[in-house]
Order: C-alpha cells, then sequence, then structure tokens
C-alpha cells in the first residue's frame, strides 16, 4: 500500500534503522509510467533520477523508460523489456513478468505525480541523512579553518533542498500584478493566414503564419546595450587602454587569454551607470542592462554553464537574498608573447621579496640553500655578507670597481634606491609571456609567500604598490587574488591571499611546494558579484568582439540577443489571435520580460519605465495595457536550466489544461543538454531533434531563437547565412522554416536604412523565401510593419 510521509512517521518504530522509502509507492509510479506517457510526464517534472529509488532494479526500469521517451519511443512493458535487454539488466530486475506485474498492479495513472513526490520525497531524506554524516565527520575532523567547513556544510544542505525543480512557469496575469506594483512606486516618486499570425503583414504572407508541426529558427547576432563608461580600464595585448580610446580592429584581450579584434564600436551616449562590486574586492562600472554571463554555486558544482542576466537582474537578484548566484567566469591565463627581460624574473622574484636596493650593491638575506643556488646559477657572482653571515651581496668579485650589470638593471627598470614599502613589478614583467610570469610568481612566493592549510595561499609585503602587481600578476595567471591591509603603528601590512589553477604551481622550493600539492582540498579560482550600487552616470560605448562568447577582460573582470523580434510575435499570437503561449526564458528573467511586453503593448519610452519618469499620459497608456496583457494567455517559464524533457512535460500538462498553440525558446544555446554528449554539436543536435518532434507532437510551431557565429563579422556583407548558425548544422536540416534578423544600422552609421530591419526567410520548407523591411522602433523595444504604399 502506498503510504505519505505522515503516515510514515506514525508507523515509525525504535528498532534497526532502515533509510526511509516506500517500494508501494516506487512500484505504483513505474506501472503508470508504462501505460501511460502522462505519467513519464509528471515524474519527469519533479526531476527524478535512477538513484531517486531505493530498489536498484526500479531505478533501472526507471531509466530504460526514460531512455524511450527522450528518444520519442513509445514505453511500454514490451519495448521497455527490449530495452533492458540490450542494456543486459532484464534478468537483474526480474525478467519481462515483473513489468508486466507493475502495470497490471498500479493503482490509478492519475495518481502519477503523487507517487514522484512521494520517491522524491524519501529520497530527498536518504540525501539528507548521507549529508548529516558527511557533515558530522566534517565537525569531527577538528579542522583549522572552521568557517570553510561551516560554509561547505551550508552547500551540502542547500543542494538537498534545491533539488526539488521550482514552479517556473507562472501567467502573466500574476507577474503584471508585481511589474504594475513597481510602476506605481516609481511613479509616486487576415484569412490568408492559416498558422498562428506573427502580426507582421508581409510576413503573414510568406508564411501564411506560423505552422503546425513548424520548428522555426530565428537566428540573429547579439543585441547592442551592453555598455559600460568611456573611462573603463579594458586590457589589450600591449597592456590596459580607456574603452573609449578602442576603435575597430583594434586588439583586446578575451576571456579565453587571447587576443580577439573588436568589430565594432557602438556610442551609447550619457547613461545611467553601476558599481558592480565583487567578493574580492575589486569593482567595476557598467550599465543597467549589460550583460554577463553568471553561474549560481549549483551551476558550478553541477557543471552547468550558467546563463546571461543584465546588471539590473544581478541587482534584483542581490536584493531578493540571492548572494550566491552570480559566479563570474575568471580569465584564462593571459598569452603574451616572449619578452627579453634584463632580470631572470625568478630571481627578481625573489629579490623583490627578499633583496635590498638601497646599498652600493644588491642585497639578499635568505638562509635557503635554494635560494642561493638559484641566483648563483643566473647571476655572476654571489658572496656573503661580513655583518651577519645571512646576507649575501650581489657584485664582481675581482671587478668590484667596475659597474654591477644588476644594479645597471634595476636602475633601468626604476628599482634601484626603493625601501621595502615601495618596491613595485616593472611593467614588462606584468606583459611577459606565461612561463616568464610564473617564474616570477614563484620568486616573489618562494620569498615572502606561504601555504596554509586547504590550499589557502597567502603573501604578505611592506609595499602596498607591489601587493597591487601582484594581484594584476596572479589575475593574469588565471587565478585570484584579494587585498588585506593591516595598518600598525609603524608599518603598514599588505596580505594577499591567492588561488590558483592547479596547473599554475606557485613554488619551486620542495617544502613549499610539497605543501601546497599535499595539504587540503583544492578547489578551482572563481569570482562572485556580491554588490551593485547606482554610481551616477556616464559617456557610455559597447564593444562588439570577435570571440565566439563575446567576452573581454575590463579591470580585471570579464565582462560582456535579441528577444524584441520574439516578444512582437508572442504578444501579436496571445493578444490579437487569443492563441496561448509559452515562452522558455533562458536568458532574461521574468520581471524583466514582462517590463519589455508592457513597454512595447504601452508604446512608453523603455527609459522612462526603468527610471519610473513618466507624465499622465503614459500613465494611461500603461494601465490600458496591463489591462490587455492581463487578458491574454501568456506564460513565462524563466528557469534558466531547462532541458527538452523540462519543456516537453511543462508544454504537455499546459495544453492539456489550458491549451497551447505556440512555444517560444530564448534561446537555444542557452539550454542544458545531454551531460555525457561526445560534443557540444552532438547536444545541440539532440536539442534541435527533440524541438521537431515536441513541434509534431503537440501540432503546434515551436520557434527557437538562436545566435549566429562571429565569423558574420569578417565578412564585407554582413546579412546572414544558413552556415551561421551556431555549433550545429542541424539547427538547418531539422527546422521547417529559419529567418534572420538584420540591422544595416548596427554596422554602418550613415546607413540609408537607419531604423529599419530586414527578416530574411532564409528557409521554408513549405513554401517561398524571401525578404520583408520591419521598422525597429529602439524607444519601445519592438518592431512593427512599415508604411506601404497602395
Amino acid at each position: 500500500m502506498v503510504q505519505s510521509l505522515d503516515d510514515a512517521r506514525r508507523t515509525r518504530n525504535t528498532g534497526p534503522r532502515v533509510p526511509p522509502h516506500d517500494l508501494s509507492a516506487e512500484a505504483s509510479l513505474l506501472g503508470a509510467m508504462l501505460l501511460s506517457p502522462i505519467a513519464i510526464g509528471a515524474a519527469t517534472e519533479v526531476r527524478l533520477t535512477a538513484a531517486d529509488f531505493y530498489k536498484p532494479a526500479h531505478g533501472h526500469i526507471y531509466e530504460a523508460i526514460e531512455a524511450l521517451y527522450h528518444r520519442g519511443d513509445p514505453a511500454d512493458p514490451v519495448t521497455v523489456a527490449d530495452e533492458l535487454r540490450r542494456e543486459g539488466l532484464l534478468e537483474a530486475i526480474g525478467g519481462p513478468n515483473t513489468l508486466a506485474d507493475l502495470a497490471t498492479n498500479t493503482p490509478a495513472i492519475s495518481n502519477a505525480a503523487r507517487y514522484a513526490r512521494i520517491v522524491e520525497e524519501f529520497s530527498q531524506l536518504r540525501r539528507l541523512i548521507g549529508v548529516a554524516a558527511e557533515i558530522a565527520d566534517l565537525g569531527y575532523s577538528l579542522p583549522e579553518d572552521v568557517a570553510t567547513v561551516v560554509d561547505r556544510a551550508e552547500t551540502l544542505v542547500f543542494e538537498v533542498k534545491q533539488r526539488r525543480l521550482s514552479e517556473d512557469m507562472m501567467p502573466v496575469s500574476e507577474l503584471l500584478t508585481d511589474a504594475l506594483d513597481k510602476l506605481e512606486a516609481l511613479y509616486d516618486r487576415g484569412e490568408a493566414v492559416t498558422g498562428v499570425p506573427t502580426g507582421f503583414d508581409h510576413l503573414d504572407h510568406l508564411l501564411a503564419g506560423l505552422q503546425p508541426n513548424n520548428l522555426v529558427v530565428v537566428g540573429a547576432r547579439p543585441a547592442m546595450g551592453k555598455a559600460q563608461p568611456v573611462d573603463t580600464p579594458v586590457l589589450t595585448p600591449s597592456g590596459w587602454r580607456a574603452i573609449g580610446d578602442i576603435r575597430p580592429g583594434d586588439h583586446v584581450v578575451g576571456a579565453d587569454g587571447r587576443a580577439t579584434t573588436v568589430l565594432a564600436i557602438h556610442p551609447q551616449g550619457v547613461i545611467p551607470v553601476y558599481r558592480v562590486s565583487l567578493d574580492d574586492g575589486t569593482s567595476t562600472r557598467a550599465c543597467a542592462d549589460h550583460r554577463w554571463h553568471v553561474q549560481s554555486h549549483i551551476d558550478r558544482r553541477a557543471g552547468r554553464s550558467g546563463r546571461v542576466v543584465t546588471t539590473k537582474e544581478i541587482l534584483e537578484g542581490l536584493n531578493a537574498g540571492r548572494t550566491r548566484d552570480f559566479h563570474i567566469p575568471v580569465v584564462a591565463p593571459v598569452t603574451h608573447a616572449h619578452a627579453e627581460l634584463p632580470i631572470p624574473p625568478y630571481v627578481l622574484g625573489l629579490l623583490l621579496g627578499d633583496g635590498g636596493f638601497t646599498h652600493c650593491t644588491p642585497v639578499i638575506t635568505t638562509t635557503d640553500p635554494e635560494v642561493i643556488s638559484s641566483i648563483e646559477t643566473a647571476l655572476p657572482y654571489l658572496r656573503p655578507s661580513s655583518n651577519d653571515g645571512v646576507s649575501y651581496r650581489l657584485g664582481l668579485g675581482r671587478h668590484g670597481g667596475a659597474v654591477n650589470p644588476l644594479t645597471a638593471a634595476l636602475r633601468e627598470l626604476g628599482l634601484w634606491g626603493h625601501k621595502s614599502e615601495s618596491k613595485f613589478i616593472p611593467t614588462p614583467y606584468l606583459y611577459a609571456s606565461v612561463e616568464q610570469r610564473l617564474a616570477l610568481l614563484q620568486g616573489l612566493m618562494d620569498s615572502d609567500g606561504w601555504c596554509e592549510k586547504f590550499n589557502s595561499l597567502q603573501y604578505a609585503s611592506a609595499s602596498p604598490a607591489l601587493a597591487n602587481d601582484l594581484c594584476m600578476l596572479v589575475r593574469s595567471l588565471g587565478g585570484t587574488a584579494r587585498l588585506r591591509v593591516r595598518h600598525t603603528p609603524h608599518l603598514d601590512s599588505y596580505t594577499v591571499t591567492l588561488r590558483l589553477p592547479r596547473e599554475m604551481c606557485p613554488f619551486r622550493l620542495e617544502r613549499k611546494s610539497r605543501r601546497w600539492n599535499g595539504d587540503g582540498k583544492w578547489a578551482r579560482p572563481d569570482r562572485r558579484i556580491v554588490g551593485v550600487t547606482e554610481d551616477g552616470e556616464a559617456d557610455s560605448v559597447c564593444l562588439t568582439v570577435a570571440a565566439d562568447d563575446g567576452l573581454y577582460v575590463t579591470e580585471h573582470h570579464i565582462v560582456t540577443h535579441n528577444t524584441s523580434f520574439a516578444l512582437g510575435i508572442l504578444a501579436h499570437a496571445a493578444m490579437e489571435a487569443g492563441v496561448p503561449t509559452l515562452l522558455f526564458s533562458l536568458e532574461m528573467g521574468r520581471d524583466e520580460i514582462t517590463q519589455r511586453l508592457l513597454c512595447m503593448e504601452a508604446r512608453v519610452d523603455a527609459g522612462k519605465l526603468r527610471t519610473g519618469n513618466f507624465d499622465d499620459r503614459d500613465w494611461q497608456k500603461i494601465t490600458a495595457a496591463v489591462g490587455r496583457l492581463a487578458e491574454a494567455p501568456i506564460y513565462i517559464d524563466d528557469n534558466p536550466n531547462v532541458t527538452v524533457m523540462d519543456i516537453r512535460a511543462k508544454a504537455r500538462r499546459l495544453k492539456a489544461r489550458d491549451g497551447l498553440g505556440l512555444i517560444i525558446i530564448d534561446y537555444m544555446q542557452l539550454m542544458t543538454g545531454r551531460a555525457r554528449a561526445e560534443s557540444r554539436q552532438v547536444e545541440v543536435a539532440e536539442m534541435s531533434r527533440g524541438l521537431k518532434i515536441l513541434a509534431r507532437e503537440l501540432g503546434i510551431p515551436v520557434m527557437a531563437l538562436s545566435q549566429l557565429s562571429r565569423n558574420l563579422e569578417q565578412r564585407q556583407d554582413k546579412r546572414p547565412m544558413l552556415s551561421d548558425l551556431r555549433e550545429s548544422g542541424s539547427l538547418e536540416q531539422d527546422a521547417d522554416v529559419v529567418m534572420f534578423l538584420y540591422r544595416d544600422d548596427v554596422y554602418h552609421q550613415d546607413s540609408a536604412d537607419k531604423g529599419m530591419a530586414e527578416v530574411l526567410v532564409a528557409k521554408h520548407r513549405s513554401g517561398p523565401t524571401g525578404m520583408t523591411q520591419l521598422a525597429f522602433l529602439p524607444q519601445f523595444t519592438r518592431f512593427a510593419d512599415m508604411p506601404r504604399n497602395p
């Protein structure tokens, strides 16, 4: 008999403890799944896995059903038995009779969702028991870094909680209530179309609307609006330059550490900007719509790529208490060319740590024979100083009267005469090759660095300039660095806590290197956004770079499509044609989408909606638009980790409950695919095929937005072609319609087609291809039909 958790609590006993489970619920769920695909959808929504089943045989059966469902094949006792036989598991689960018994003894197919919840709840309790044991072990281990262990325990419990699939799909009528409340707060301070109409007459005439069973792919380059103030430093292969001084054709450093070409500059004028602060004490400035590629703490642990959000969304998330959701990428080691340097980098690092530059000849104080040997090998002469026996002067021996070449080199680098509190790393060493910069870091760490438990690397210096230069050096090697200052009556101390990739050993001294390799559990470097505050207004620009991910390095931070067209189709289909429409947004949050819909429908300037600076006439338009949108059958799901199976399960349920006529996905490249796919191309191909199967299964059009390859930026004619679809030719193969958006004024400021957009229908399986022009209204973030002559 299936029991609930309440029943289990009432019947629990004090005998030997058995992990909580309900085999009847597991069997009932599997039986329902063998009889009905609706039950499979219910289990998918709960996001059960084989590990959630207490009985291993039940887990094997569930995996077989899930594999069939994912391929679009029917799941019944016969097909599941065949799947298990191919996997060599049929006998392990008890043979075909077990499957027949499960189907026969199912109490009620309609209760499948509840069975799935029971299985998931008991599984969650078992995970909690396991986590509790792990946390107890952490406590009994008596760690020195208690804060780290407490954070680890918190993470373990949080991951148990996060396993539940949140309800991300909400009707726009509920979202509009929140949007209206926010606006009030700001204010107080034809027949030829046989498919789903798009609202664009010429496009509807060309396609006869969006047809049932069709997969429609809309490709576009990323939109503008990723602006930063013109004085923001940007890393180039030759050093830092203000973003306002960058020109098309220049090179900047991308997230992969390599040089990438600037393809275009887009001035944004004077706009509001925000100060974005990171957990390592650094910060940068960006506009409200600036795009950031972020991962939550759970994304990082699960190996998921994360999502793209705006500065405004980050601010709202932080205000809502989501402080662990905004980790940003760390720069890969920056690849500068090998430099001709006057002093070997490792030796300079030793000298910066323990050397003296104010005597007649340079002095280094050390008792380490490895350090002495390294300096003797690199420099011509080393002799003990007579005063203490641990200081060594670096001179020319019998030619001591001659000019010391090391002294000359230190003078050339501007270091000679500097005391401990004013040392710094010379600029040529900060832009040398990776190997040279690593050698410099090793010299610094071998002299004044150390490793604590849990691989916490520390470096101390009396010089603020040297500490800041060290932070820059570490970040250029793909690591992270945080600077702390301790004030004392005589001399302030500057300590840098740094973290490096595993392949970047920070020491050459064997005793230090061994400790770093052997102590603690190594964790990869990461940086997290911890604060966003208003920072006035500034003249700002946006860069478009050739790197595939669109990222470039600015102030040691990684900073980073076009949804207006799809939102216009969504709004028209739902509001004018009454077609229930479901939007899966993996890039923008539900609040930003709601605001965009409101801006489009009310035709109120987007800037006014952001600031609340509108008059009574605008308010009347907004109120009327809210009334119209509230009646529209629009549903929005902003889960950033949605899969094809999630989309299928949610779409099936919505169609059965309220009807469904159109699905829009924004956008393909952010979807989560099969974890063990051989490559990203295979992963995208499977997602593309899954969306095509979904369109045919539900008998409705599915529109998927897709990014385009940056290769088109290298062509003279920037109009997209089918070959520009990113990551997989399967998008072109599976799609019934492929459309591209192109705005000439993005690339040519003096374009005769300013304010216009071309919709290029490059593939149309059931009809003609062609091009139509639309007007682009940036202040309303919408497209509109061009006026036509009678």
